[in-house]
């Protein structure tokens, strides 16, 4: 187990290499990458990604990488979509049971 102190080292001397993987993961979007890096490096100094030791500290770190650039992007697709999927602000909603009665009824007198 690493202490706090041997973790930020280890952060410091991958940090370049840890960049370029962020960028690949991102679809070398820069500002995405930094986001995603910055996200990845606080789950590890507040715990929420745990080194366990059974790799090296680079691989586990660029697997955390991975996850959250992961994360970002299925969080990004949920959100366009529910976007795809809200009406419009100036649309109407769907009519009610009243309204459709009445369009019915309507549409009988019309008729007739």
């Amino acid at each position: 187990m690493l202490s706090p102190s041997q973790i930020r080292a280890e952060l410091e001397r991958c940090h370049a290499a840890s960049f370029g993987w962020a960028l690949a993961c991102c679809g070398w979007d820069e500002p995405e990458a930094q986001e995603t890096l910055q996200v990845s490096y606080l789950k590890v100094l507040e715990g929420r990604a745990r080194f366990g030791g059974s790799s090296s500290f680079k691989t586990w770190l660029f697997a955390v990488i991975r996850r959250t650039a992961a994360e970002r992007r299925r969080r990004r697709s949920v959100q366009r979509l529910a976007l795809l999927r809200s009406p419009e602000p100036g649309d109407a909603p769907p009519p009610g049971p009243e309204a459709l009665a009445s369009r019915e009824h309507e549409a009988r007198r019309l008729r007739a």
